[in-house]
């Protein structure tokens, strides 16, 4: 009477992402180490290799939201029809009993007609009930009310006299009415539990191949900017000076031949500067020869080792050992400028303290102040900044030795440290003529040569200042002329001291 057809059962649980693609992920761990071409093909492979892992996890996720909804679908499907068929088996027990009365009193043969059409629809009901049901409980209401139609069903149409067996069709129907519903109620809380379960487990699967995505983002980052790394460094390298170094660079063929290009420039540079500086030692070598042979000469005539000199004739004599000891100081100065332009930013800055720069230079500049009867005032508090020692005491000697020049003997220099803000500032300044309005810019100059104080008997060479100027912005400094009604006054400005200091007693 009933078909035993079971629907598939709805607790089935989701397979873990990884073992879909565990296996596709160990096959497919070749790719990080290929070698591509370029740095576009490593992005672009990276790119992909994300987006398809957030593509799995999408696909994974509408995979078991689809099964769920289809599930839960056929569960609403079948609840609907069960229900349906429900409410025919209360409906048709009704009206039997009604018919089974009926038939006892009067025994019409159409009346026992009606019952048996309403009986057919009866089982017609069970049958499909029976097809659906899951539920053992269920299963036996449904074999209970069968049994219990059949028997009277055979004892009216057996029927002639008396008084017909009691049957409650209609309680019995009102059991299957019930199991039915709690068979619903039970599948619906299944659907829930098993939902509760995906979604937890969808969730952790998400999770997963999020952590993933990130891991070989965090992998394709590192193959994409490790040789740019390298790049950056080894132009720092060539930035500082240290060309010795060879540069080498892994990673996708563009940027290890940008890097062998760059190993080039290194090599010839490296070739140019040892140029230079032979050139530098021939030229000095070549320069310095002839003109001690000259000094010499000039000495001895000095000396009247070949005879006395006239008057004319040794003023002559001086004006030669003069120019002599002004070129040899001049090659000396145009060496030291070469080979400082180029050393500019071999040093790393460290915290120097102002006023051991201006010790050291006022000790070497010691004698030269004393012959000079010149004093000089410190005032304001130093402060520590960041930079190179030497640079800065050449700056400092540069400044002070201009005002030596420049200041009439017995006076005064004037030191003063101060700043406010993020700036801290050191003011040089002096009590000779002052720098005149148009020469400010031009005294920074290589080689500018402004008005000579007429007690300097061998002059400047003209490179003092341009050396200090350069010396400043390789310290991250300003150095400026400023307005003054008496004497040339020097202002260097830098920026916010770092918290220590070196010791720089010892330079």
């Amino acid at each position: 009477m009933r078909n035993s057809r079971r629907l598939p059962p709805v607790t089935s649980a989701p397979q873990s992402v990884f073992e879909h693609y565990g296996g596709a992920l160990a096959r497919g761990k070749d790719v990080f180490t290929l070698k591509p071409q370029s740095i576009l093909q490593l992005t672009i492979i990276g790119f992909l290799a994300v987006s398809a892992t957030l593509v799995v996890a999408l696909l994974l996720t509408a995979r078991k939201l689809d099964g769920l909804g289809m599930i839960s679908q056929r569960i609403v499907t079948t609840a609907n029809e069960a229900m349906r068929y429900s409410g025919v088996l209360v409906e048709q027990a009704s009206a039997m009993e009604r018919n089974v009365l009926q038939f006892g009193i009067t025994g019409g043969q159409e009346i026992l007609a009606v019952y048996s059409d309403r009986s057919r629809r009866l089982s017609q009901a069970l049958a499909a009930l029976g097809a659906l049901s899951g539920s053992t409980e269920l299963d036996q209401a449904i074999d209970e009310l069968a049994i219990s139609e059949a028997a009277l069903s055979a004892a009216m149409a057996s029927h002639k006299d008396g008084e017909l067996p009691r049957v409650e069709l209609l309680g019995l129907a009102h059991n299957v009415a019930e199991e039915i519903s709690e068979w619903n109620s039970a599948r619906l809380a299944a659907l829930r539990s098993d939902t509760e379960r995906t979604r937890q487990l969808l969730t952790w699967q998400a999770v997963g191949l999020v952590l993933c995505a990130l891991v070989m983002a965090g992998i394709f980052t590192a193959l994409i900017t490790r040789p740019l790394l390298q790049l950056e460094r080894a132009i720092g390298r060539i930035g500082d000076g240290s060309l010795k170094e060879p540069i080498r660079v892994s990673g996708p063929r563009d940027l290890v031949q940008l890097g062998g290009k760059l190993d080039w420039l290194r090599q010839r540079m490296q070739a140019l500067e040892e140029r230079r500086s032979l050139f530098l030692r021939h030229i000095s070598h070549e320069l310095k020869t002839p003109l001690a042979s000259m000094q010499e000469s000039a000495a001895l005539l000095m000396d009247e080792v070949a005879g006395p000199l006239s008057t004319e004739q040794r003023h002559l004599v001086d004006i030669q050992l003069k120019n002599s000891r002004r070129l040899r100081h001049l090659i000396d100065d145009l060496l030291r400028h070469n080979t400082a332009h180029f050393a500019l930013l071999n040093k790393p800055p460290e915290a120097v303290r102002l006023d051991r720069v201006l010790d050291k230079v006022l000790r070497d500049n010691e004698p030269l102040l004393r012959s000079r009867k010149l004093q000089v005032l410190r005032e304001g508090e130093a402060a520590t900044v960041s930079g190179n020692f030497d640079q800065l005491r050449v700056v400092f000697d540069n400044l002070l030795t201009n005002a030596i020049r420049f200041s009439p003997e017995g006076g005064s220099i004037r030191v003063l440290f101060g700043g406010e803000g993020e700036q801290v500032t050191v003011d040089f300044r002096d009590e000779g003529p002052g720098v005149p309005l148009a020469e400010r810019e031009d005294i920074f100059t290589p080689f500018f040569q402004g008005r000579q104080p007429d007690h300097d008997r061998h002059g400047g060479t003209g490179l003092g200042l341009a050396i200090a100027r350069e010396y400043c912005h390789a310290n991250r400094a300003r150095i400026a002329v400023l307005d003054s009604t008496h004497g040339a006054h020097f202002r260097l400005s830098f920026a916010t001291a770092p918290a220590r200091s070196t010791d720089h007693e010892t330079c």
